[in-house]
């Protein structure tokens, strides 16, 4: 070491501490737990001097120690001074550092288990034990839940045979010679003032362990501090021994409770173990006028504190949409936007995108078949974010129609029919992968479409619209979506005691009708709770309604036309794609005596505040001879809508005052 660094402060005090516990190590190096050392071995005392002895007493080992300190002056009679010295203190300790110091002793560290999830997995510490004294020391564990009540102050426990007997590897007691045969480990009595905690009491033990006959019953009188309790924490094994001069491990484990619904913020917890010591060597307990060394509850117990937090497993969800996780569709979403009415001329050919980012290709009119949405599958923005100091795994389950996607793999299926209801509960099982989240992270979906077309034959349009599959997720990325189809359309046909979980209709005064589903995406964590995010879909479906539902055209000349105009409504805020279905005629050997013009078409959305929009439908009657004519029309949607019946009637004549006067 250079020189210079000798003459700082810092290093002079380092050295002279490292000077004082070789000094120590070497007193002690006999191994018997305590040395006393005079500074002043022999002198001269000269006339009428008094002479200053400092005796230094080291020790690394609990007890009491005495010894003789001898003068022995010329040919006078040895003069003898007994020395007394009593150790108190723990020589184990979880720290690396030596023990042999002048300074207070010192304390262990807390044991911490930092924030758990609650009701999460057990939590276990390894603990290495370090025997700094010359003799193999027992400790026997107990752990304690810290109780300050008013009316608890202190514990009378009583113990029949030893307190902490030596056990097995099972933990069954072991029979010593010494031991009475019915003694058992420790047990508190049942008074009210005996619920547990150990702390260092004085015993009243004498000092020869030969006369003195074994104790069958023992009472200890001691302060309350806490109860036993391993609920939260536990120590295995229970009994370890500790070699002298070495090392032995322990394992420290926490359960984190299962915390109520009602608990929204961390909740802390804390414990404390208490190690109390034996020595199993009877020489080592005592040598009759040179040590006694107390055990259990006569000396101070090795004192662990533990601590931990324990927080339900709750992520900040940010919803998009309004503050809510909210699917908003018109059912005539699975409609083209593009106008294919058949009272209305094809526009030239063109290419489009869609804003819900489908690709269109339109042309002229190839076939009689409209084209519609099977399936509408729509991703919303959910953000989760962790704002703990802990990782959250967890799982993301719902059921249908709403369904979870990640990493560009979509679960979601097309609704199902009657069984819906019995497929709810597979769906719900069948989750996905386990997803974590860790300390102040989010994970962010971003927005996807998936549709899927088939054909629904119908009369011909004059445009045919055929759309391609597009798809576009971000790869990591978790997805929640709402999958709008014709067979869930059909739901709002089902009678109201039929209704299935989750679905309900809703119709305004006005006539607006809105199907609304509700489901709870569940976030399953690692611990078995769950937090529940509400899902909502509220689909607008079209609501048809005719100006009459009785058309008389009274008493007809044959083979002229009488023209009536009917009109059809849409009363809600969603398109609708309607097609006349004409019934059986009586009489039915006659040609055709009722047609409708237009046969189909497309209603546009009922805008906000304002009225129904309508479509003029023109029914025309020719009789084909002097009979009475009847028939029924039906009104029906792609939809799902309700069916509008239109009664028709006419009476053929051969009387020309029925004629018109037009065609004369």
């Amino acid at each position: 070491m250079p020189p210079v660094l000798l003459k700082t402060a810092r290093m002079r005090e380092l050295l002279a501490k490292r000077e004082q516990l070789e000094f120590m190590e070497s007193m002690l190096s006999h191994g018997k737990g305590a040395s006393f050392f005079p500074h002043i071995s022999q002198g001269v005392l000269g006339a009428h001097q008094q002479l200053g002895i400092n005796i230094t007493a080291c020790a690394n080992m609990w007890g009491e120690y005495w010894d003789n300190l001898i003068c022995m002056v010329g040919d006078l009679p040895p003069t003898v001074i007994p020395v007394h010295m009593a150790v108190v203190g723990c020589p184990i300790s979880s720290l690396r550092t030596t023990f042999y110091t002048t300074d207070q002793f010192q304390k262990e560290p807390v044991i911490r288990f930092g924030t758990q999830v609650s009701g999460g997995d057990t939590v276990t510490r390894i603990l290495r034990l370090n025997n700094s004294s010359p003799c193999d020391i027992r400790l026997d564990w107990e752990t304690y839940a810290p109780e300050d009540r008013e009316d608890r102050l202190l514990e009378l426990l009583v113990f029949y045979g030893p307190p902490f007997p030596l056990r097995d590897q099972a933990g069954n007691d072991l029979l010593c010679p010494e031991t009475p045969e019915s003694s058992s480990s420790w047990s508190p009595s049942p008074s009210d003032t005996s619920d547990s905690s150990h702390k260092a009491a004085q015993s009243a033990e004498g000092s020869s362990s030969g006369s003195v006959p074994q104790k069958v019953i023992s009472v200890i009188l001691q302060g309350h501090e806490g109860v036993p309790s391993d609920h939260l924490f536990s120590i295995s094994p229970k009994q370890v021994v500790v070699p002298a001069g070495g090392s032995s491990t322990i394992h420290i484990s926490f359960t984190p409770v299962v915390l109520g619904p009602e608990v929204l913020h961390k909740v802390e917890c804390t414990g404390y173990a208490l190690g109390f010591m034996s020595l199993d060597d009877e020489v080592e307990r005592e040598l009759p006028g040179r040590r006694r060394r107390l055990q259990d509850f006569a000396v101070g117990p090795m004192r662990l504190d533990l601590h931990s937090y324990v927080r339900p497993a709750q992520l900040s969800v940010e919803l998009d949409y309004c503050g809510s996780m909210a699917f908003r569709h018109q059912a005539s979403d699975l409609i083209p936007e593009q106008p294919c009415s058949g009272s209305k001329s094809p526009p030239a050919p063109t290419r489009a995108m869609g804003s819900s980012g489908q690709r269109c290709i339109l042309g002229p009119p190839t076939s009689a078949a409209a084209q519609v949405l099977s399936e509408l599958v729509t991703t919303h923005h959910l953000k989760l974010t962790n704002t703990t100091d802990i990782p959250h795994y967890f799982r993301l389950l719902v059921s249908k129609p709403f369904s979870v996607s990640q990493d560009g793999a979509s679960r979601s299926r097309r609704p199902p029919g009657p069984g819906w209801k019995q497929e709810c509960e597979e769906e719900t099982e069948a989750a996905g992968p386990q997803l974590v989240l860790f300390p102040q992270e989010n994970m962010l979906v971003s927005e996807r479409f998936c549709d899927q077309w088939a054909e629904v034959t119908f009369p011909p349009l004059t445009r045919t619209c055929v759309f391609r599959q597009r798809t576009s997720t971000a790869p990591t990325q978790v997805n929640v979506s709402f999958s709008l189809s014709l067979e869930l359309l059909s739901y709002q046909k089902l009678p109201a005691d039929q209704m299935l979980p989750g679905v309900a209709i809703q119709q305004s005064a006005s006539g607006e009708k809105e199907m609304v589903f509700t489901q709870n995406l569940l976030l399953e964590y690692s611990n078995q709770t769950t937090q529940v995010v509400p899902l909502r879909a509220i689909v607008a479906v079209p609501e048809l309604q005719l100006s009459t539902s009785w058309v008389d055209f009274g008493t007809c000349f044959v083979n002229q036309a009488r023209v009536r105009e009917v009109y059809l409504m849409n009363l809600s805020g969603c398109r609708s794609y309607w097609t006349v279905l004409t019934g059986q005629q009586e009489p039915d050997k006659d040609p055709v005596a009722f047609r409708v013009s237009p046969c189909s078409g497309l209603l546009e959305a009922r805008a906000v505040h304002a009225p129904p929009t309508s479509i003029t439908l023109k029914l025309s009657f020719t009789a084909r001879s002097c009979e009475l004519y009847e028939s029924t029309l039906m009104v029906e949607g792609v939809l799902g809508e309700s069916s509008c019946t239109l009664r028709l009637r006419g009476q053929g004549s051969y009387d020309e005052r029925y004629a018109s006067p037009c065609q004369f």
